[in-house]
């Protein structure tokens, strides 16, 4: 008898592979000059007012951040993907391959998922509902549908991994991931007039390609003479999807949340009598 679900453990493995990957490849990043500190003149309107009352500064301090690097975005939408064909794997190999339009049911809501499996025509309300997308489903092993509803739950407030995995790789196939560069902390930056000064930044959140100002300072000649060390993280920044999360630790969540998943669908169909084809 064939291994079950070999196929989709392998994309896992495969996933992580590129989870891997992506780790070396930030770590890289961070040693280059992607942050910067820079001096920019203020615009000040003018001010009439007693001298000793303007608080106003000709400069500021700023933090800028290169764009990260396409191949971070292809290496965290590679892996969001072969976590979704991993689950796709699985329900395919418990439909015996014979679908290959059927995928792993993820909605927007316990609802929606319900009426996915719906197995007959129906009359609702006076109006004929088809049978559900994923009716083969809940027709290949008594229960399942049961099981991925209360247990599983694959809809947006329910298993919220799941559902982003879907929603991320959906954006994925029409456009790159949205992330960000969260730099937590700069460290020695020394800006100098003649006579040294180190100022420190504790924390700044910035955009990648953006320019966020921190600080604002005054006096003739200044230069940046150190840009200092930078601490930063890549973050998800999907508007309604997934936003502020750290990246490299949601994708390994992702990745055992997936693999959970599967462990578990296999242990349900294998209770009820399920075997893969031969």
């Amino acid at each position: 008898m064939a291994k079950a679900f070999w196929q989709a453990r392998e994309k896992l493995r495969w996933a992580n592979h590129h989870v891997a990957q992506l780790h070396g490849y930030w770590d890289q990043y961070l040693q280059t000059d992607f942050c910067e500190i820079v001096l920019e003149d203020n615009l000040l309107p003018p001010y009439d007012g007693p001298p000793e009352f303007d608080t106003r500064t000709e400069k500021s301090i700023r933090i800028r951040s290169r764009p990260i690097p396409p191949p971070i975005l292809l290496m965290i939408g590679d892996a969001i993907h072969n976590f979704r064909s991993a689950l796709d794997y699985a329900i395919n190999e418990i439909l015996h391959w014979k679908s290959g339009r059927v995928g792993f049911p993820v909605h927007e809501s316990r609802e929606q998922l319900a009426a996915s499996f719906r197995i007959e025509q129906e009359i609702v309300d006076g109006k004929t509902k088809k049978a559900g997308s994923n009716a083969s489903i809940a027709k290949a092993v008594e229960g399942l549908s049961d099981f991925i509803l209360d247990e599983v739950k694959p809809y947006k407030g329910g298993n919220q991994l799941l559902w982003a995995i879907a929603r991320l790789d959906n954006t994925d196939k029409h456009r790159m991931l949205t992330v960000t560069a969260a730099v937590h902390a700069i460290h020695d930056v020394r800006i100098s007039d003649g006579q040294s000064s180190n100022i420190t930044i504790r924390r700044a959140i910035i955009e990648a390609g953006r320019v966020t100002g921190l600080i604002g300072i005054d006096g003739p000649g200044l230069k940046v003479e150190s840009h200092g060390r930078v601490e930063a993280d890549i973050a998800f920044a999907e508007a309604g999807a997934i936003e502020g999360e750290p990246v490299l630790p949601t994708l390994v969540n992702m990745l055992h949340r997936a693999a959970e998943t599967i462990d578990a669908i296999e242990a349900f169909v294998f209770k009820k009598g399920w075997r893969p084809a031969a």
